[in-house]
């Protein structure tokens, strides 16, 4: 921790009002996660972790340069034209961050392929934000070329109810993504795979959000773990962001999917 980042009585009071603020506008993640939240973003670990996070980003930007000799999402798309037939499907998969490629790949093949291919898409705990899905959805790019979705999830009260880094953070890697990894002002970004945005009540109720809770139909969403009586196709038993890929119930119900 260098100089200006030592623990001070100002410091330790900016903590204190930060969390008191999100505590009162709805955008805390509980009083204990909170608090360790804003001490990250006190001694300036949030700056770093975001710094991570957007390079990864940039990298998937990257991948859809100009040339497909160099660039793998490029090389895909060129590929996926010269192989494209009628009796062709394409399904895109996606768990966790894999689901901010997947909408940039959306994005791609809008620009660049014929309008007759469109994709069928799973997203599995998504760490794609609102905004950046609803731009995809206000561009036409969802409504163009995506032909049937689902969306899988866990339940707010299982997001909520582990220990990502034990005895330290006790929420998922998707509470410490939208607190610490994205820029934002209330360290509370919405991101497509947590339920808590789903609500349709406050502080959740802008217009990025509201974009997609109205795209995105209620049957299609499949909030982890399902009831008993789930149909199959929709059933999910994950009680943690990274158990979904290998968690069977979850796995029958994307095959069925690929029907």
């Amino acid at each position: 921790m260098n100089q200006t980042k030592r623990f001070t009585p100002a410091l330790g009071s900016g903590i204190l009002i930060r969390v008191w603020k999100r505590l009162r506008s709805g955008h805390d993640h509980g009083l204990y996660t909170t608090l360790i939240e804003e001490i990250a973003i006190a001694i300036g670990l949030d700056v770093i972790l975001a710094g991570i996070w957007e390079s990864m980003k940039a990298d998937i930007d990257d991948a859809f340069r100009a040339d497909a000799t160099r660039y793998g999402g490029t090389a895909f798309l060129e590929c996926l034209l010269a192989a494209w037939n009628d009796d062709m499907r394409l399904t895109l998969i996606a768990h966790s961050g894999g689901a901010v490629y997947i909408n940039r790949l959306l994005n791609a093949i809008d620009d660049r392929l014929p309008a007759k291919i469109k994709a069928d898409i799973v997203f599995i705990a998504a760490a794609l934000s609102f905004d950046a899905f609803a731009e995809t959805i206000d561009d036409d790019v969802f409504r163009n070329r995506v032909h049937s979705y689902r969306f899988f999830a866990l339940e707010d009260k299982r997001e909520g109810g582990y220990w990502q880094v034990p005895g330290v953070y006790d929420k998922s890697l998707l509470y410490l993504l939208s607190a610490l990894c994205e820029r934002d002002g209330d360290a509370d970004k919405a991101l497509v795979g947590m339920q808590r945005y789903w609500s349709g009540k406050k502080p959740y109720k802008t217009k990025n959000i509201t974009t997609v809770t109205n795209t995105i139909s209620i049957g299609e969403r499949v909030w982890s773990p399902t009831p008993s009586g789930a149909p199959a196709g929709y059933q999910a038993n994950a009680r943690r962001h990274g158990r979904f890929a290998v968690e069977p119930k979850t796995n029958a119900s994307v095959q069925h999917f690929l029907r």
